[in-house]
């Protein structure tokens, strides 16, 4: 697996929310990156969730930043809400934005994922349960559901699953076979979503992002990336 530039990726995604807001219809919410952490401080963090970190996401917060947060919505007006309706048909309007939760942030989000597991209907679904425990989640969406590494088979780079609040996730495959696929694929999707029914319409055959797609190039001509 290629090194990814963290550093490179996070300018990235904060230069697209800039050049994104030039079109009509766009509103853009946050555009912020957090410094990069020293390894002390990523220290402490894996010493409050009692497990070190995937070595990707650990990278990121050292050499990327601390935590993004960048949010961009997108309704055209016509002809492009035309444009828009043959990328997405059912979609009059389109959301996304990088987004990796502060590392100061993690232990909390994953004390949550597990009450989730622990207090909800989860509990009584034995794949769910499994899932949403051996899950560490790395972004936290507005609908209460969760992107997350998936840790439970060991590796130093797990996969990224998606956890859905209140629908299955458990047969879902996963989004991508690592964290740095996961952030190449999703820039090369605008960082659209990333709530599910909008990702599920760019999974390939094997269930994965995929960014080659035909939809894929419709989505970015949409939005103007070359």
């Amino acid at each position: 697996m290629s090194e990814l530039d963290y550093a490179g990726w996070v300018a990235r995604a904060l230069a697209f929310a800039d050049r994104l807001a030039a079109l009509d219809g766009v509103v853009i919410g946050h555009s912020v990156a957090d410094p990069p952490l020293a390894r002390e401080v990523l220290d402490r963090v894996e010493a409050d969730l009692r497990r070190p970190l995937p070595a990707s996401l650990r990278r990121f917060y050292e050499r990327g930043a601390g935590g993004l947060e960048c949010s961009y919505s997108y309704e055209p007006a016509a002809p492009a809400q035309r444009r828009l309706q043959a990328v997405l048909p059912d979609e009059e309007r389109i959301f996304g934005g990088a987004r990796v939760c502060r590392a100061a942030d993690l232990a909390d989000a994953a004390r949550s994922v597990a009450e989730w597991a622990r207090d909800t209907w989860v509990a009584d679904e034995p794949e769910e349960r499994d899932l949403w425990e051996g899950a560490l989640p790395f972004a936290s969406l507005n609908n209460g559901d969760y992107l997350a590494l998936d840790l439970r088979g060991g590796g130093t780079e797990p996969p990224v699953v998606y956890l859905a609040h209140d629908d299955e996730s458990a047969g879902l495959p996963p989004l991508a076979p690592h964290f740095t696929s996961f952030l190449s694929a999703w820039e090369r999707l605008c960082y659209i979503g990333p709530e599910h029914w909008l990702l599920d319409e760019f999974r390939g055959p094997d269930g994965a992002l995929d960014s080659d797609s035909t939809r894929a190039a419709r989505l970015r001509e949409l939005l103007g990336v070359a």
